[in-house]
This record gives structure tokens, sequence and C-alpha cells, in this order.
């Protein structure tokens, strides 16, 4: 007890006294986007060696550990100065990041410019996930012993963004489609209600691409007994646990999701917790999953880099395979 007011009245003092140094304000509305500003926001901290803090955090984040360990700030996150690029740091005062530095490439193909170094620094990611430990008693999904385990993470935006656009299954391959046929957005789309998938493409693989990568993990693994999960912030998991199981239609697969009625509970971050207790991770570009990523260990991690769209149809190019954080 002694311990904890201690380093409680040791960050209160140190936040207080410092004058300069990075702040993390939480920008954005959902899980993803927060923790994706946490960990951005350190990484500047720890690669220019600045100070580093936090304002108070919102909702259930205060339940994260970093909120216990990273010095608090009781600031108004309106008054901090944003810098929008690595030109703007310095040790004047303090700041914080603009989502346009946060979020450099968000919807599109790239990455964000700062992750082959962040995924190099195997510490700093092993702090990330001191840092992201839930302090709340949650239950978890932990797959069963004796299978390799594969966590895979599908957004589909559904409750709180506009439907996709793009058709959720389809059999013509990508290598078929020549570079002048593949486009970036589809002309027949600018003068309709756009779609999700058409603002952040990257973020809403279509299912279509986690079949195909399903098939080629079994594959790479010799077809031994896999556990997969669906995870997705879809309102009917079973349904798209089902469709997706009926077109990967291999044996040595076993399938499971969330029961349709768990998913009217606000289970995101028992999700974001169990994603580290697998061997593999297929994603898309959501910064849940992404964050997932990289403050995880998994053994297997498939995403795409790029895009395009081909007719009515999203296709995720450019993949990444990484075994043991080595890219093949």
């Amino acid at each position: 007890m002694y311990k904890k007011w201690l380093l409680t009245l040791s960050i209160l003092i140190f936040s207080k006294l410092s004058s300069y140094g990075v702040v993390c304000n939480f920008d954005g509305s959902r899980l993803g986007d927060r923790l994706h500003f946490y960990a951005r926001s350190k990484w500047v901290a720890h690669k220019y060696q600045l100070p580093f803090h936090i304002i108070p955090p919102p909702g259930f984040l205060r339940f994260y550990r970093f909120n216990k360990t990273t010095p608090i700030l009781d600031v108004d996150r309106r008054d901090l100065r944003r810098v929008r690029n690595e030109g703007e740091i310095d040790r004047e005062g303090l700041f914080a990041l603009h989502w346009q530095f946060i979020c450099e490439g968000w919807g599109t193909y790239h990455e964000m410019s700062s992750w082959s170094s962040m995924m190099e620094d195997r510490a700093f990611r092993d702090g990330l996930r001191e840092d992201f430990c839930y302090l709340r008693e949650q239950e978890l999904i932990k797959p069963p012993e004796g299978v390799t385990s594969v966590a895979v993470h599908i957004r589909i935006g559904e409750g709180m963004d506009r439907p996709p656009r793009s058709q959720k299954f389809f059999t013509l391959k990508a290598e078929h489609i020549s570079s002048s046929q593949r486009i970036k957005r589809p002309p027949r789309y600018r003068d309709r209600v756009r779609g999700i998938d058409l603002l952040y493409p990257m973020k809403f693989a279509p299912p279509q691409f986690y079949v195909d990568q399903i098939k080629r993990l079994s594959e790479m693994l010799d077809h031994r007994p896999l556990y997969v999960f669906i995870f997705s912030d879809i309102l009917s998991p079973q349904k798209l646990k089902g469709e997706i199981e009926s077109r990967v239609n291999l044996p040595n697969i076993t399938f499971d999701a969330h029961s349709d009625e768990s998913k009217y509970r606000r289970i995101y971050h028992e999700d974001f917790q169990s994603l580290f207790n697998f061997d593999c991770l297929i994603r898309a570009g959501s910064h849940f999953s992404q964050m997932a990523h990289l403050a995880g260990r998994h053994k297997i991690v498939i995403y795409p880099t790029s895009y395009f769209w081909y007719d009515e149809c999203l296709y995720m190019d450019d993949i990444v395979t990484e075994v043991n954080g080595e890219v093949l």
C-alpha cells in the first residue's frame, strides 16, 4: 500500500515539474485509434528521448496499466501545441502529435512510416504489451491446447459506419487481373453514397481476403490441426463464421466465433486482450489489430500493404507474411 501511494505521489510531482515533452491526448473515438495514438506518441518520446505524459484517459482506458505508470498531466487538450511532422519536434514546452502525424497513410495502402522502426525494437514492443494490460478481470478467449491457434480480425463497421460497398466474396484471383484494370477508386461509386471501404479500404478488407489467407496459412503449416477464431465487430458473428468456414472447407480447421448475443455487450476490450493468446494473427489495416500485432509475440502474422479495386470487388495486395518477426 505504501509503495503504491509513493508511486502515485512521484508521478504527480513529476508531472507538475515537467515543462516539456510529448503528451498523448488520446484523440479518436475508438479503442484501436486511441491505443494507436498512445503507441505512436510514446515512440516519438522514446526516439527523441523526451519526457512522455498522458492526459487523464477517457472511459475504459483508465483501466489500462499505462494509466498507473505514466505521468498524467491535467491539461486541456485544446491548449496543447500540435506538431504535424518530425521537423516540428523540439524541447520547447509540451506538445501533442497532430492526427495527420499520428495517422499518416490512414485508410490508404501505406503503413505508418515508423512501423518498421517500432517493430524492430523488441524492448519497446514488450513495454507496450505491459502498458496495454487491462487491470480488471475479463473473460478472454483461450484457444485449446495441442493445436495451432489463429486469430482472424475482420473489421465490418456494422452499427457504427456506413456499409461497405465491395462484394464480400468473389472467385476471380488477383493474379488474373492486369495492372491496367486495377484502380484505386471505382468511378461508378463517385456519384453514389460512399461505402466505408471506399474511405478506408485497408481497414475494411472483404471477407474473401481472410478466406484466401486462412487457406494459405493452412498450406504453409502442412494442413496441421488449426483452431481459427473469427473476431469481428459484426452483429451476427456466427453467420460470418459460417460463410467463411464453408468457403475455406478444410477438414483440419475448427472455426469458432462469439455468439450473436454477446456482440450486444461491450466486449472489445476482451477481444483486444484475447488476440495476444493466439499463435497466429491474420489482420488488415485496422488500428485495433495493428496494435495487437505491434505489442504481441505472434509466431506468424499475415497482413496486406496495398489494395486495388476491380469492378465492384476490393482486393488486398502485396501480402506480407511474418514468421517469428522475419518477413518471408
